[in-house]
């Protein structure tokens, strides 16, 4: 179990990205910050867990925003930039068999594609339901749902038509 950022800083996001952190480390980081040494160490640890790397999403995600015209995939950008009249929020997805297949495409095999498909959305589904209280996906938030089985260019047509209208709305 990999706790502290020793690990390259983007290996460290990437293990705990959009994912909760386990029993084990919840424990640990309780009791870490109810004594009273580990209140006084925790911010030197420079620990990267689901909660840092959550802030700094949500951070990142309002900073971007306040940026003007951008496309912020996942990390909670729906749920940060929830009351933005001006953000389009889309959920593409896909049937499980057409994921494997994208994965094996990829070079997976089939028993790595089938796992990588079923733990990723699960984990998902834990953190969005962790950070946000919400079930993941919840249709409330988003303002258009795609299954990406009709194919790339009419899911990117179809984004892009509401996209285009509110250009149009004054600011």
């Amino acid at each position: 179990m990999t706790w502290y950022a020793t690990l390259r800083p983007s290996r460290a996001v990437e293990e705990h990205e959009e994912r909760c952190d386990s029993l084990h480390y919840r424990l640990f980081r309780s009791f870490m910050r109810g004594s009273f040494e580990g209140s006084l160490n925790a911010p030197k640890m420079k620990i990267v867990d689901a909660d840092c790397i959550s802030q700094v999403a949500k951070r990142v995600v309002l900073h971007a925003a306040l940026e003007g015209n951008g496309v912020i995939v996942g990390r909670g950008s729906s749920f940060f930039l929830h009351d933005r009249a001006d953000a389009l929020h889309v959920f593409v997805h896909a049937p499980f068999e057409e994921k494997v297949r994208r994965l094996r495409a990829r070079g997976k095999s089939e028993n790595e594609a089938i796992e990588l498909a079923e733990t990723v959305d699960r984990e998902r589904a834990e953190y969005i339901k962790r950070c946000f209280e919400v079930e993941w996906p919840d249709r409330n938030f988003f303002h258009l749902m795609m299954n990406t089985v009709l194919g790339d260019e009419i899911v990117v047509e179809t984004i892009l038509r509401p996209v285009h209208e509110l250009d149009k709305q004054p600011a």
